[in-house]
């Protein structure tokens, strides 16, 4: 397990006025002696023309302060167990399809395409910044590192949903899409980093083909595991780009709140 990063402790240095000696406190008794009724004078002056206020317990001073801009009543960031610093806020700037979440399809683990290949290029606006694993090594999480097709590598948004852009290349016949819907990496101390990271359970397909929308699915992840999760498209697509937006996750008690795809396959069983 990563160190628990601890978050730092700061400590505010109240500097304290020193008491006044002896003889400042005598001249401070005769100057009082001396402007006492010129004081009262004036404060009762002062009192007849603020309408008697003498027991509100405003004082100019105290009105100056009240009138002054406070600091920021929004909490201080927090640093989760991993060190990253988050805002308060969940805004995940997600945007969201037009129309409706498309059917839903069961994702199948145990299926396995004649032909598969992956995205060229995938971009997000959500990526985590890199971390070091229990060996020390620096690990980054870019958008693609889920089309890799490396088991040690993957794509962590600092977030539970995220949209992966996937770029196809050239217009492609697609009839199964799928996923890993978590980290897979396994440090040499046995350090499993799947079950730290939230998984996917449920993720939205959207395809496109010259810039218009062809197909949308939603797939269905009952029990995440480390194999891909493919889904067999109800029928044939034709597309040179997708997203895939994460909807929902699993794993509520993960130590890392953060939603992770190690990666992603593409597949025309018609190309054999």
């Amino acid at each position: 397990m990563p160190p628990q990063a601890v978050a730092p402790v700061v400590e505010l240095d109240v500097q304290s006025s020193p008491a006044p000696s002896a003889r400042s406190r005598r001249r401070l008794w005769v100057a009082t002696g001396v402007v006492g009724a010129v004081a009262g004078a004036l404060v009762a002056g002062f009192l007849l023309g603020n309408g008697g206020t003498a027991g509100s317990g405003r004082t100019p001073a105290s009105d100056a302060r009240a009138g002054a801009a406070s600091p920021s009543a929004a909490p201080e960031a927090s640093t989760l167990r991993d060190g990253t610093e988050t805002g308060t806020g969940t805004g995940d700037g997600t945007p969201t399809p037009n129309g409706t979440d498309g059917p839903e399809v069961q994702a199948n683990s145990t299926v396995e395409p004649d032909y598969v290949f992956f995205p060229t290029h995938a971009t997000s606006d959500c990526v985590l910044p890199d971390k070091k694993d229990t060996t020390g090594r620096t690990f980054s999480y870019e958008p693609d590192n889920a089309i890799d097709n490396r088991e040690d590598t993957a794509w962590r948004c600092d977030r539970p949903s995220g949209r992966l852009s996937l770029d196809l290349g050239d217009a492609t016949r697609l009839t199964d899409v799928g996923l890993v819907p978590g980290y897979t990496k396994t440090d040499p101390d046995g350090t499993d980093w799947f079950y730290k990271n939230l998984t996917v359970t449920q993720a939205r397909w959207t395809f496109f083909l010259n810039g218009q929308e062809v197909a949308r699915y939603t797939e269905v992840i009952d029990e995440p595991g480390k194999e891909m999760a493919w889904i067999d498209l109800p029928s044939a697509v034709t597309a040179d780009s997708a997203t895939l937006d994460v909807v929902e996750t699993g794993n509520p008690d993960a130590y890392f709140p953060y939603l992770a795809i190690s990666s992603i396959g593409l597949a025309n069983d018609s190309a054999v």
